[in-house]
């Protein structure tokens, strides 16, 4: 079990740091133990943290069942409880663009830009048949 926390803790840290978000090793590996109710339940102190493991549990438990717009909204709202500005559970919308961006001022790199807001339903209806499709 050890080695599946590390694993599950390495993964939810990585994943975060592509948003910039560098969350505590330790109270991710509380939030996944307390969620999977080993150990002793000790208080998480950030939100995030407190969220990323409850959604690492979540999709462990449930990684077979097919995916849905649904499933996705619910893994958004679990993920981004704390936040205030941000509506959770939707598609965005936006108009401005979503991109990826590194570099100082007006030296500024793209490295990636979603889709606009308003192809958001259509683009994820073809992602989500996709991946129902071809996972195992």
């Amino acid at each position: 079990m050890e080695a599946i926390f590390s694993l599950m803790v390495a993964e939810a840290v990585k994943t975060s740091e592509i948003e910039r978000d560098y969350l505590s090793w330790e109270d991710v590996m509380s939030s996944i133990r307390n969620n999977l109710g080993y150990g002793n339940s000790k208080f998480v102190k950030d939100p995030m943290a407190r969220g990323v493991g409850e959604l690492m549990v979540r999709i462990r438990q449930n990684f077979a069942e097919p995916l849905t717009d649904l499933v996705l909204f619910e893994w958004h709202r679990t993920l981004l409880a704390s936040a205030k500005r941000i509506n959770t559970g939707q598609w965005r919308k936006q108009s401005e663009p979503m991109q990826i961006v590194s570099g100082s001022w007006g030296r500024e790199k793209i490295h990636f830009e979603a889709p606009p807001s308003h192809m958001l339903p259509n683009e994820m209806k073809t992602f989500i048949k996709w991946f129902n499709e071809s996972h195992p």
